[in-house]
């Protein structure tokens, strides 16, 4: 599934183009297709045609079904499937989808329940712009290419950047175009992919006088699209 494909797919799904059109006019009309996306319209933008909510990818319905079944390949059960996939994509019901595909696999109903995750804990909202940014990778997609993208934790402004290596050398190189624009921040957050706790990476932050913290990849309970 590559970039390209998303893009063009998003282009022909009725609703999410409803929802470009909302969140590019900012007026949100009281209808049941628009109210999941609605209710986190501060999160969403469009970057090159595709839909993202903070960092994930929204997929357009026909591709939700191929996403699930790339996600299923590995038969992890529940906990890791939604875990894989709520890193990087999203849709209104996934937890559901996630629910009947697996309660319908035998490979998976054999390895019987899984271990029940840690409590979430509350983090505290920052009060001003591009004082605190988090960040994440999507991809590989089959082009080799991936996406780096960065939130502003306040404003919810977003940087995207499409690599075609995800080293911390590149990861770094990008952030230093970045940051020569509009400044440091004073606090990054990721998850504990090996480019955000690699040396190299943790030694930039330090050398910028960027506090790094890391957050758990997945929890179901904090986010329902």
């Amino acid at each position: 599934m590559t970039l390209e494909q998303i893009e063009k797919t998003s282009l022909a799904d009725p609703i999410l183009q409803r929802i470009h059109t909302c969140i590019t006019s900012g007026t949100w009309p009281k209808e049941p297709d628009l109210r999941p996306y609605m209710q986190v319209n501060s999160e969403l933008y469009v970057q090159n045609g595709i839909i993202l909510r903070g960092t994930r990818i929204v997929i357009p319905f026909d591709l939700q079904k191929p996403t699930l079944e790339l996600a299923h390949q590995g038969h992890q059960g529940i906990v890791k499937t939604k875990q894989l996939l709520r890193q990087k994509v999203c849709w209104p019901g996934i937890d559901k989808d996630v629910d009947k595909m697996i309660s319908q696999c035998l490979p998976c109903q054999a390895q019987g329940p899984k271990t029940n995750p840690e409590p979430l804990h509350m983090s505290t909202m920052p009060t001003k712009p591009w004082h605190a940014l988090h960040i994440d990778l999507c991809g590989p997609f089959p082009t080799g290419e991936s996406l780096l993208v960065l939130v502003d934790a306040c404003s919810r402004w977003p940087a995207v950047e499409i690599l075609s290596s995800t080293t911390a050398t590149t990861i770094i190189n990008r952030l230093e175009n970045i940051f020569s624009q509009f400044g440091y921040p004073e606090e990054m957050i990721s998850d504990n992919g090996p480019q955000f706790t690699s040396h190299e990476f943790k030694s930039f932050l330090h050398s910028c006088g960027i506090k790094h913290r890391l957050i758990t990849p997945y929890w179901p309970a904090a986010s329902h699209c």
